[in-house]
């Protein structure tokens, strides 16, 4: 009977690591969207699954990549005339970014203005003064959103653009920075 389990658990535990070694991450989130203008006016649009010393191997996918399941296609370096990448939800971290700026800018603009109100002359002398801190407060609720839309319109516009022309030498000596935005890495 004791047998039997021990059995039992270590063929689980091989099963578990047959598995394991096979396809340890099944999906991979794609971080970059390419167009690549080829000669002739085309385009082709999608990632890049992975570069050889002769072409670009595109994959046409969705925002996730599934190992074995996708569409590719090797396109000649002689085809290639640049490649535009593209970094996927690049203008939510641009939003992100433009409201921590828009906020600290704000603060500060609102901080430095503040004048100390004059005494009152009336029937009821109350001068109601909150300080610098309430102008700073005003301030940041100000630049949070012109500093949020702003910095989602610039990121979500950054584009890496490389040229190659055609040249096998040009795609030679920028195949590194096109193997970083790749699928596999390779």
């Amino acid at each position: 009977m004791k047998d039997s389990i021990l059995l039992l658990l270590l063929l689980g535990a091989y099963a578990q690591c047959l598995s394991a070694q096979h396809n340890p991450n099944p999906k991979h989130k794609i971080k970059y969207r390419v167009s690549i203008q080829m000669k002739g006016n085309s385009r082709q649009i999608g990632s890049i699954y992975s570069t050889t010393d002769t072409s670009l191997v595109l994959a046409k996918t969705s925002k996730w990549f599934l190992y074995g399941v996708t569409r590719t296609e090797a396109i000649p370096v002689e085809n290639i005339l640049k490649v535009q990448a593209k970094r996927n939800n690049g203008g939510r971290r641009g939003v992100f970014i433009g409201m921590g700026a828009g906020v600290l800018i704000g603060a500060l603009i609102g901080y430095s203005s503040y004048k100390k109100p004059p005494p009152s002359q009336g029937l009821f002398d109350f001068n109601l003064d909150f300080g610098p801190g309430l102008d700073a407060v005003g301030g940041a609720l100000i630049g949070l959103p012109s500093g949020a839309l702003l910095g989602g319109i610039i990121r979500a516009n950054i584009k890496k653009t490389f040229l190659i022309n055609g040249n096998q030498n040009t795609y030679i000596a920028q195949r590194e920075k096109l193997k970083r935005l790749s699928i596999t890495g390779q």
